[in-house]
């Protein structure tokens, strides 16, 4: 991969099908967010377009740059963040039927998630009971009713049971199948996304993990929603470093001045922190529209892109007409990463020329995600190894990124803040 930015994986389509009844309520378009949120919300960002001082929060930050490059960072970010919280490993309309399932590698952890025959969504470590090797190696596929092992052809069906090996009456004499299966992880479906801890000593309580964020993400109907493609990238950065770009838009004016700052509004965001996630209200330039419209007719979502970070890897981003689910993994070392874009359609996105529609919105995704985002992203990575300035500064128009690394930071056992000195830190009115 050396000498590419990015590498592509073929696209996990699983989508040429008839689904079920569209359930969202609208005529097959996303419910909206809650109205006093929306009104809320709308006064916040119309107010701060006007006076942008006014979106501030928080204080002046900073991160160690060494959290890029550090080998022992980036494998205690595996051991904790990637093994001890809940993980977004599918969306439920990628599960629609019994038999549906996704096989993933959730940085390092092989997994295999299947709707099973009562309807309920399980998940396995996807690793064979006889010689460990993968049960199954395609990414996604539709109503299976078992799961045969491409090693030696050993059996599970959606429960992880072993319900038949080859010869067995022969070179396995006596060998019971009961205690052999697929080791089950902890899996919980909510709000139309499937979450796994890839532990299978833990726990998982996803209501109390998701806290006030879970009644917001319902709000949405995502689970009527369509998988339309899934895009995987390997950029050769830290996984953080892909996070970052989501989680601020002081950058856009500049990095994105040809590509989508002629769709924003400049670096001024609405932010709220939820526990460990957060949102972020990123407004477009359409939404001036509503200082003419009563409030109680406004639809925020329309003129915004609604970006939630749902802890620790997954950005689920709420955009006019569809849905975008992004999710960041640390790749074989603290150099790489590897990122699945996923695009969402409403339960019109087979109809005459909505495909196409899907597919530039895809398009545009990755070309300002690569050609800009990477690019610079590349230079961040190869300056946290230099000797140069130790923290890199995180400013009031910065909030949500601040959060990110701040949870990440507890997380992990680190002190909250971090930075130089006192007497090395800038003063606010010495800019």
């Amino acid at each position: 991969m050396r000498g590419h930015p990015a590498v592509s994986v073929e696209p996990e389509r699983c989508t040429e099908r008839t689904f079920g009844a569209d359930t969202s309520g609208e005529g097959g378009t996303r419910r909206a967010m809650d109205r006093d949120t929306q009104i809320a919300l709308g006064r916040h960002l119309l107010h701060c377009l006007r006076q942008p001082q006014d979106s501030l929060q928080g204080e002046i930050s900073y991160n160690d740059k060494s959290i890029y490059v550090d080998e022992a960072q980036w494998r205690q970010e595996r051991d904790v963040l990637f093994r001890r919280y809940p993980l977004v490993a599918a969306a439920s309309c990628q599960l629609r039927q019994p038999g549906d399932f996704v096989a993933e590698d959730l940085a390092g952890t092989p997994v295999l998630v299947v709707r099973a025959r009562d309807g309920d969504v399980r998940a396995f470590l996807n690793v064979c009971a006889h010689r460990g090797a993968a049960v199954v190696e395609e990414p996604c596929g539709e109503a299976r009713r078992t799961f045969a092992c491409p090693y030696h052809g050993w059996v599970y069906d959606t429960d992880g049971r072993l319900v038949s090996i080859p010869q067995q009456g022969f070179g396995f004499e006596g060998l019971s199948l009961e205690g052999l299966r697929l080791v089950p992880l902890p899996a919980a479906e909510r709000h139309g996304l499937v979450f796994v801890l890839p532990d299978p000593t833990g726990t998982l309580d996803l209501d109390a993990y998701l806290g006030a964020l879970g009644p917001e993400l319902a709000g949405y109907g995502f689970g009527a929603y369509h998988h339309f493609e899934t895009v995987v990238r390997t950029p050769e950065v830290n996984w953080k470093l892909v996070a970052d770009g989501f989680w601020e838009a002081y950058h856009i004016k500049v990095l994105h001045k040809r590509t989508i700052d002629p769709i924003f509004s400049g670096q001024v965001v609405a932010f709220d922190a939820y526990g460990l996630h957060h949102r972020m209200v990123a407004p477009r330039r359409s939404i001036e529209a509503l200082r003419t419209q009563p409030e109680q007719e406004w639809n925020v979502v329309q003129h915004a892109a609604v970006l939630y970070g749902v802890f620790p890897n997954t950005v689920f981003v709420v955009q006019g007409d569809h849905m975008e689910i992004t999710r960041i993994f640390p790749g074989a070392g603290p150099g790489e990463a590897v990122v699945h874009f996923s695009v969402f359609a409403p339960a019109y996105w087979h109809e005459e020329g909505a495909r196409e529609h899907w597919q530039r919105n895809l398009a545009l995704l990755l070309a300002t995600v690569e050609a800009e985002d990477f690019r610079v992203a590349r230079t961040i990575q190869a300056g946290a190894a230099a000797p140069a300035q130790r923290y890199q500064v995180l400013g009031r128009y910065e909030p949500a990124l601040a959060h990110f690394h701040r949870t990440l930071r507890v997380a992990l056992g680190q002190p909250a803040e971090v930075g130089p000195p006192v007497a090395a830190v800038p003063s606010v009115e010495a800019g």
